[in-house]
């Protein structure tokens, strides 16, 4: 078991398909077939069910998958820790809550490439939910979420706090918005987390959820009148269709929470992620 037939697998495993994963490894499919039953056989298991359909991981595949990601992941960053100069330079994945990808990122990222340019950033908006798992799994080098995070293997900086609030198509006293449907994100959002705690907290039951995959959605959704989201009012500057949309102040209690950036707190800290990091800090503040 090396790292190429690690890399083979986890392409494999990605791209659900042994033929997508040598088209994009740039192998031949028979090759690639004989390695993955090859390390099959030498581990004594079953890495993935295989049917017309392509091919999914089985229990023992998805624990290899989980370690491999990191093996991969630390040889990479062996690499780069001896090669590093001190300079920073290469590529950061950062994953961010699609919010602040429209409010608090630009001016951000902007600052940081004018003082870094030889630094490519690749910015990928998903829940924070996601975003911390994401890190955790080395699958980003580092995000921006919504709340802070207590986690021994995370490093936790905030970076500012938003005001939330409640946006909806009509005016409305809070606790009857709080009834509408909501129109939110996926599990795992903070928002939505926090706006369903608000409900608890009144004690109030919505009239359905709705779950969009875009901000554009969303906000096109409550606009049309189908219910209510939670949002930072500082993202609705930078978003024209806002002027259609009424905001309602919540209490400040509930209407508060920091963003924060994480990372990996354990092992080798990129250049690059460390200057990220102080530039973000210094350009929020």
């Amino acid at each position: 078991m090396d790292l190429q037939t690690l890399q083979f697998f986890c392409t494999a495993a990605t791209e659900g398909s042994l033929t997508k994963a040598a088209q994009k490894m740039n192998y031949a499919q028979s090759n690639l077939s004989t390695r993955m039953h090859a390390l099959e056989e030498e581990l004594g298991v079953t890495l993935f069910q295989r049917s017309a359909g392509g091919i999914r991981l089985t229990p023992k595949g998805e624990v290899l998958f989980s370690y491999a990601r990191r093996i991969l992941k630390l040889a990479d960053e062996t690499t780069s820790a001896v090669q590093d100069e001190g300079i920073a330079q290469g590529t950061v994945l950062l994953g961010t809550m699609e919010s602040a990808a429209y409010s608090l990122l630009p001016s951000l990222l902007k600052t940081f490439h004018l003082q870094y340019p030889q630094v490519k950033t690749i910015v990928r908006t998903m829940p924070s939910q996601q975003a911390i798992q994401g890190v955790l799994d080395y699958q980003l080098d580092a995000a921006i979420i919504g709340g802070e995070v207590h986690d021994p293997e995370l490093r936790c900086i905030p970076l500012t706090h938003e005001k939330l609030v409640l946006l909806s198509a009509q005016d409305a006293p809070m606790e009857d918005l709080l009834r509408k449907p909501l129109v939110v994100f996926q599990q795992g959002c903070s928002y939505r987390r926090r706006l369903e705690d608000i409900q608890t907290k009144y004690g109030i039951v919505p009239d359905g959820v709705m779950e969009m995959n875009s901000l554009g959605a969303i906000l096109a959704s409550v606009i049309a009148g189908l219910g209510v989201s939670l949002f930072p009012e500082s993202t609705l500057a930078s978003i024209q269709e806002s002027r259609y949309l009424t905001v309602t102040e919540l209490p400040y209690e509930l209407a508060n929470i920091t963003i924060c950036l994480i990372y990996r707190k354990n092992g080798y800290l990129p250049s690059a992620l460390r200057e990220m990091a102080v530039c973000f800090q210094q350009e929020s503040k």
